[in-house]
């Protein structure tokens, strides 16, 4: 056991570390590799690990960033100047989508609408700002970075339109991760570490049961595929991690929608034949299975065109449906698909627990 100093000592290079990264990036913009960071700290590494776990700290292609949590440990002049960038780039967002309806834009898209709203903003304060937005993963689903780590694009949840202030909006976020912790504590799974930009979901519980799964060979494949996705993370092979996810999708909700199937049929999303007559639900298409299982809000909306996504990218265990697109096939995409199956797991377990 370690004793009381080490354990002060310990705290004491966790809010050190944070507030450098935090300062460092805030003020000057200036990176923390990863690699270094671990050498210099030798046997105390380990706090950076912890760190990122409470979200107060992100590896982005071996780069160490902020967190917005991160800010509470500034002083007042940097965390105001942090939480505007913040609006900025939301209320940036919310203009876009309501302009456009799409829920993804590249940088330069973001920054020109930003500076719309203030001319002063820059490339930096832009990064910035899309980095602690992040955190917000009720609104902020995902962005690509390039081979440097550099952000190159930005995914939303149509969540974006309920944006109104920062102060409402992150209470949510925090309300939001205490609910889901409260929950893996009361079903007795443990919270562990997450992978990039899911910082919030299921996407690792060790003792998921997929209990809310009623039919007995669903939950089998579904039990079977899930940890063959948790291999397939630890190994890097995304394309696999993108068929998984597209396939554990469909079986959750192939199963949720068994067990109300008359008023799926009855959905206007319902898919049927070219006759206008009932197809069986298992020959349902992926998109499909999304569109009617949320229009009987079964699952939260936000699943909605992201899940269509999944569904193209899913298609990709055709080689030659994969010659023909112009998809990419990178950590980002596989990212987001895991992210979606989080969400449904998050929607379908709460409503078991209700």
């Amino acid at each position: 056991m370690e004793s009381p100093s080490l354990d002060k000592n310990i705290k004491l290079v966790k809010n050190s570390l944070v507030t450098q990264i935090a300062s460092t990036f805030i003020v000057s913009s200036k990176e923390i590799p990863v690699h270094q960071t671990k050498v210099q700290l030798g046997k105390n590494r380990h706090v950076l690990d912890a760190l990122m776990q409470k979200q107060l700290i992100r590896d982005i292609g071996g780069i160490y960033y902020p967190g917005m949590a991160s800010m509470e440990t500034l002083g007042a002049d940097q965390q105001n100047h942090a939480r505007t960038l913040v609006c900025y780039t939301f209320q940036a967002l919310k203009n876009l989508f309501s302009a456009t309806g799409k829920t993804r834009f590249d940088f330069g898209e973001v920054l020109s609408t930003a500076k719309t709203l203030d001319t002063s903003l820059t490339d930096n304060d832009l990064i910035l700002a899309l980095m602690l937005a992040s955190d917000f993963t009720h609104l902020i689903l995902g962005h690509s970075t390039n081979g440097e780590g550099k952000m190159t694009s930005v995914t939303i949840s149509e969540d974006i339109l309920d944006y109104e202030s920062f102060d409402k909006t992150w209470t949510e976020e925090l309300e939001q991760r205490k609910s889901l912790q409260a929950r893996l504590e009361k079903t007795g799974q443990r919270k562990s570490s997450l992978p990039k930009f899911v910082p919030h979901e299921l996407a690792e519980t060790d003792n998921l049961t997929f209990d809310f799964v009623t039919d007995d060979i669903l939950r089998d494949i579904v039990i079977r595929d899930y940890k063959e996705l948790q291999s397939a993370k630890s190994s890097s092979a995304i394309k696999t991690r993108l068929i998984l996810s597209g396939g554990l999708i469909e079986a959750i909700l192939l199963d949720i929608l068994q067990r109300n199937e008359s008023r799926a049929h009855n959905a206007k999303k319902a898919e049927r034949k070219k006759d206008g007559k009932e197809k069986s639900l298992d020959e349902w298409s992926l998109g499909n299975l999304i569109d009617v299982a949320v229009e009987l809000e079964l699952i939260s909306s936000s699943t909605q065109s992201f899940g269509h996504s999944v569904r193209e990218y899913r298609n990709l265990v055709h080689p030659g449906k994969e010659k023909r697109s112009n998809y990419k096939i990178q950590e980002e995409e596989a990212d987001i698909a895991e992210k979606v199956l989080d969400i449904v797991i998050r929607d379908l377990q709460e409503r078991k627990h209700k």
